[in-house]
């Protein structure tokens, strides 16, 4: 049975303090700017920063765009919108909007925004925050409603956390935690152990050199050769593997199941669709509720079921 994964994710608490307050790098805010009958103001900071440390980002509104350059220092350009044609009105939501950045232990920097209490359940305030940060580099951001983006190449750790859009990322370097409670998740190739997660969405990822544990609640899962372990699991979708060095197990409730070669173990489950497996070197054991199962170039034991459909092995 897939187990529902975390339906809302709970921030820290943020400390909110005025831009004054900022007791590292440089401010500068722009003055508001009407463009047609959206109102902008445009807030951007940097910050030193090491080679190797973290940024640490936090953040009640917005999405979050990550672009890894070399230097060292983390500069960030924060891009306000306020959907208004009332210039008293865009003024009034911009000053409520505060946001925080300092530095943290070994070389990092962290950052915490938030806006006003009302924006979080309407549109009427939008929030971008476009992070650049060292090429060697560990990430851990949060925000409760917004995209998550970064780019590649970047060396380093990465934990990434929305509570309502979609994460993208790739040419991660080190192991990384990617989790929304409502969005798909779209990775490249990653180079170390991965953890993704979501509540609503599709799941889509290149090779991955270490580890693996993918789930969705609802939609497809879709990855390239796994160096290490796999576990697969959807409530509704196909699960598609391009291969794996190790233990592979595939669940979904609803969906067909298609697995490359495999250098160990296999369990795959289908509550309604077909299992291919094409090769594997360990014990295999394939379940379907209502499919077909072809299993090709198999060196180790086999239980095959199905309720409806042929095996072929």
């Amino acid at each position: 049975m897939v187990t529902r994964p975390l339906q809302t994710i709970v921030l820290s608490a943020l400390i909110a303090l005025p831009l004054a307050a900022l007791d590292t790098g440089s401010i500068k805010r722009s003055e508001p700017e009407r463009r047609g009958r959206v109102w902008e103001e445009r807030v951007e900071f940097e910050a030193p920063a090491e080679e190797g440390g973290r940024l640490l980002l936090r953040a009640s509104n917005g999405g979050v765009s990550i672009h890894p350059q070399p230097g060292e220092k983390v500069g960030c350009v924060v891009t306000l919108r306020a959907h208004t044609a009332d210039e008293a009105e865009a003024r009034r939501l911009f000053d409520m909007y505060q946001v925080s950045a300092r530095a943290a232990d070994s070389g990092g920097v962290k950052i915490t925004s938030q806006s006003p209490p009302h924006a979080l359940h309407g549109t009427n305030f939008e929030v971008l925050l476009q992070v650049a940060v060292p090429q060697t580099y560990n990430l851990d951001v949060v925000t409760q409603s917004g995209d998550i983006s970064v780019d590649e190449p970047l060396k380093g750790d990465a934990r990434l956390t929305t509570a309502g859009g979609d994460v993208r990322a790739s040419g991660l370097s080190g192991a990384a935690k990617i989790e929304t409670a409502g969005g798909s998740i779209i990775l490249g190739n990653m180079g170390g152990d991965l953890v993704a997660e979501t509540a609503g969405g599709s799941i889509h990822v290149g090779e991955v050199q270490g580890d693996a544990r993918l789930q969705t609640f609802g939609g497809e899962i879709v990855t390239g050769t796994v160096k290490g372990a796999l576990k697969a699991e959807t409530a509704g979708g196909d699960i598609t593997v391009g291969g794996a060095g190790g233990e592979v197990a595939a669940q979904t409730a609803g969906g067909q199941i298609h697995i490359g070669a495999t250098g160990g173990t296999v369990r795959a489950e289908t509550a309604g669709g077909s299992i291919r497996l094409q090769s594997s070197r360990g014990r295999v054991v394939a379940e379907t509720a209502g499919g077909s199962i072809d299993l090709l170039s198999i060196a180790g034991g086999v239980r095959a079921s199905t309720a409806a459909g042929r095996i072929l092995a």
